[in-house]
């Protein structure tokens, strides 16, 4: 609890209703920070919810989550809402991997945009599998 608060002190922007991160150029705003800040408990209730509902929305003052990190923005706001968040997680696997679905490509790549991405080393990476476990834990029977 204590870590939490201090968590919530020092990083969360009451006036943005978001926290933020430190580094050279200043703060910046993140999908993952919100994420982990839910997830860890920093947060919590409406302003929780208020977070989940940015995150799910694109908000543009977010920056997105890499297709790594895509599991705890997913399970961030699956902690706040499950029913009212699952097909929306279902929705946004389906816009982000699509292009890679219907690509001629027979693996998934590292970034959504694929080798089209500046710096994308990799056509083939594991977490880009990620998908199967949400589409197997939100679709099976209750």
């Amino acid at each position: 609890k204590d870590l939490n608060r201090r968590i919530k002190e020092t990083f969360y922007d009451e006036k943005d209703n978001s926290f933020f991160t430190i580094h050279g150029e200043g703060k910046s705003y993140t999908e993952l920070g919100q994420a982990w800040a839910i997830l860890c408990g920093a947060i919590e209730g409406e302003a929780a919810e208020k977070l989940a509902e940015r995150m799910s929305g694109g908000y543009p003052g977010l920056v997105r989550s890499s297709l790594s990190m895509m599991c705890y923005k997913y399970d961030a706001v699956l902690k706040v809402n499950r029913e009212k968040y699952k097909d929306w997680v279902l929705w946004d696997i389906e816009k982000t991997y699509s292009a890679m679905v219907h690509s001629d490509d027979t693996t998934l790549w590292e970034y959504e945009h694929g080798a089209g991405c500046e710096g994308a080393s990799s056509l083939c990476h594991g977490w880009s599998a990620m998908p199967l476990y949400y589409f197997h834990t939100l679709t099976e029977e209750d």
